[in-house]
């Protein structure tokens, strides 16, 4: 989780980081957010610019992450590409995605460790203490 206090240098930061990620060519990196600025500009990103392509997106990666699971139960020794998943604005996102995604993403934290998923959230520390607050099972 990235947390800031006013709510305008999580971008900058968030732009450094998958500059970084980038870097590694063997990994899907989505990102989620309707800034644009967010991303590097190669177009090598895929980004998600509202909820229902988030939900769409989080379906499409559950027969893969059903697949990584059986290859995992057969070979604990396998390895996966990364999947990395940035999400801008977390309120934002939790807002505008149905609860089925709101289960997947709990899954894939759950799950993804073996998997090699990684999940950026970012947004205020305000908005992650009003969702935790609020009962989000996700950033609790």
């Amino acid at each position: 989780m990235i947390s800031e206090m006013n709510g305008t240098t999580r971008y900058g930061l968030m732009s450094v980081i998958l500059e970084q990620l980038q870097a590694d060519v063997h990994q899907e990196l989505v990102v989620v957010s309707d800034e644009e600025h967010v991303l590097p500009g190669d177009g090598t990103v895929r980004r998600l610019k509202n909820g229902s392509e988030f939900d769409a997106y989080l379906a499409e990666l559950m027969p893969i992450m059903q697949e990584r699971k059986k290859i995992q139960q057969s070979d604990e020794n396998a390895s996966f590409d990364p999947i990395i998943i940035c999400i801008t604005d977390w309120k934002k996102c939790h807002e505008s995605i149905n609860e089925e995604s709101l289960k997947r993403l709990r899954l894939l934290v759950t799950l993804g460790k073996n998997q090699n998923v990684i999940i950026i959230l970012a947004d205020t520390a305000e908005e992650f203490l009003n969702l935790y607050y609020g009962g989000d099972l996700f950033t609790s």
